[in-house]
């Protein structure tokens, strides 16, 4: 299930910890795994999913929220309830307008192509072939050890820090 094959989930969805999920931090009694743990720590009642998908690995939301919200351990905040502060802005990551995504993908390309030299083609080929932020992210991950085999630990994982936080990048929601 993904969040927009429901009509339950949208981008503008906020959830908060029930008293449930609050008592889970502190009692453990769901056996939650570490990311499910991490998620339902993040989870402040504020942040919509759009804003959480920049806090969580590529198809986290769609298979912890719905998880923690049959345990009962998150709610969806009513549209009055989202946040007592009413200046909120929901906030997404930059690189899902797809204009903006091309010139992080394009940036990504060079940062490659310099960092690599002669020996980017196959890397490139890989940044290329993602079509959207989500994508670019999932490759990243496993790019990283070729990065790390190729420029070291320290070089690669900076490398693939600074391309991931591109794609992170949040700004202000339309509409």
């Amino acid at each position: 299930m993904t969040i927009s094959d429901t009509d339950k989930y949208s981008d503008r969805t906020v959830f908060r910890k029930t008293i449930a999920g609050k008592n889970e931090l502190v009692i453990r009694s769901h056996a939650l795994d570490q990311r499910q743990r991490r998620t339902l720590i993040l989870v402040d009642g504020t942040k919509d999913l759009a804003e959480m998908s920049a806090m969580l690995r590529p198809g986290e939301i769609e298979l912890v929220f719905p998880h923690l919200h049959r345990l009962g351990l998150i709610e969806m905040v009513a549209g009055d309830d989202a946040g007592d502060d009413h200046t909120h802005v929901a906030k997404i990551p930059a690189a899902r307008d797809p204009g903006a995504f091309l010139q992080i993908r394009s940036r990504t390309v060079a940062r490659v192509r310099q960092a690599f030299g002669e020996n980017a083609t196959r890397l490139v080929g890989e940044i290329e072939g993602a079509q959207s932020a989500e994508e670019l992210r999932i490759k990243l991950r496993s790019l990283e050890n070729i990065f790390t085999k190729a420029l070291g630990k320290d070089e690669g994982i900076t490398l693939a820090r600074e391309i991931g936080h591109e794609l992170l990048v949040l700004v202000p929601q339309a509409g």
